[in-house]
């Protein structure tokens, strides 16, 4: 996996759910699989099997949060450049029917397309890439293809 880029609140959202899922999540679920030992046989004790069944699931999660971290990078004011579109960047776009959208360039883990939050990987955001204001570009999406002029480059306001 590569390196990627996300905002501090996204890197600390991941880091506060690992925290959680490591040391609370962890503890009640030991609690849950003591409990459900004190029933005896173990070979037909639905809660031991559920308890035992979200340890692992507990565990898997723990193992995926704990390697994304290593691959997430904090994304600073620093290396958001305004001259072209790129991650960290509110980039104004208007289409061919005139309608004007804005939209903020992130990595994959925090697009939100109900908050024109887009993934720098997807359609719009690799097409737009290292594009400057006045330059119209052709989306290509498996809907289509349309053409956007940007209007305006500027950084997100929450780095």
């Amino acid at each position: 996996m590569a390196v990627e880029l996300v905002r501090r609140i996204k890197f600390q959202e991941i880091e506060d759910r690992l925290n959680y899922l490591e040391r609370t999540k962890r503890e009640e679920i030991s609690e849950a699989i003591k409990r459900a030992k004190e029933f005896g046989d173990l070979s037909e004790n639905a809660e031991y099997s559920a308890a035992k069944d979200a340890q692992v699931a507990n565990e898997e999660e723990i193992a995926k949060l704990s390697e994304l971290l290593k691959n997430l990078n904090i994304l600073t004011a620093a290396q958001v450049n305004t001259d072209r579109v790129g991650i960290g960047t509110v980039v104004t776009v208007e289409d061919e029917d005139g309608d004007i959208d804005t939209y903020t360039v992130l990595s994959s883990l925090e697009a939100d397309s109900r908050r024109n939050i887009i993934s720098i990987k997807s359609p719009l955001g690799s097409a737009i890439e290292g594009r400057k204001i006045g330059e119209t570009v052709e989306v290509k999406t498996p809907g289509g293809k349309y053409s956007v002029t940007i209007k305006s480059i500027e950084m997100c306001s929450d780095l």
